[in-house]
């Protein structure tokens, strides 16, 4: 990120930041609000119930839900992860902040794409716990960078495609 300061970047980046940080804002409220929402309604149910196959036949169904609305926002977060490099593909040529965002949006809400990024994510575990038993000095020295990486190759990937098939389009 410090290739960001080198010219008259920095400006650009802080909206980028401050767009980033509403819409992580936001996604994180709304799943929030909706689990909230469910588990005031569930709560309700099961005392009107006050049965006890259907409290817990309630509380599965809060679970359930509590956890698709926690991946659907997970999926939706991954956009975050993507920015920085769309950020350094649109600002060359000129586009703003929320086209850079709408960018990475388009890419990274395609099922193909939102899937592979999970599975690389995934494929990071074994690391993201060895990273967490060390206190974080393995990420410091050696596995934030290896992860970014990856990512940004990722991302290579993706617009590589995405350019391949608008040439064999047109």
């Amino acid at each position: 990120m410090t290739y960001v300061f080198t010219d008259s970047k920095w400006l650009y980046v802080i909206g980028l930041l401050i767009v980033t940080g509403i819409y992580t804002n936001i996604v994180n409220w709304i799943t929030e609000l909706f689990v909230d929402l469910v588990a005031t309604i569930m709560s309700f149910g099961r005392i009107a119930a006050n049965n006890q196959t259907l409290s817990v036949i309630l509380v599965v169904v809060y679970i359930l839900i509590a956890v698709i609305l926690n991946i659907i926002s997970v999926l939706f977060l991954n956009v975050n992860e993507q920015i920085a490099y769309a950020y350094l593909d649109s600002y060359d040529i000129g586009e703003g902040v929320f086209y850079t965002f709408k960018k990475a949006f388009v890419l990274m809400t395609k099922k193909e794409n939102m899937l592979q990024f999970f599975y690389l994510q995934l494929s990071f575990l074994g690391w993201y716990i060895l990273n967490t038993l060390t206190l974080g000095i393995l990420g410091i020295c050696w596995f934030n960078a290896y992860a970014e990486m990856t990512y940004a190759g990722f991302y290579d990937e993706i617009t590589k495609k995405r350019r391949l098939k608008k040439r064999l389009n047109h």
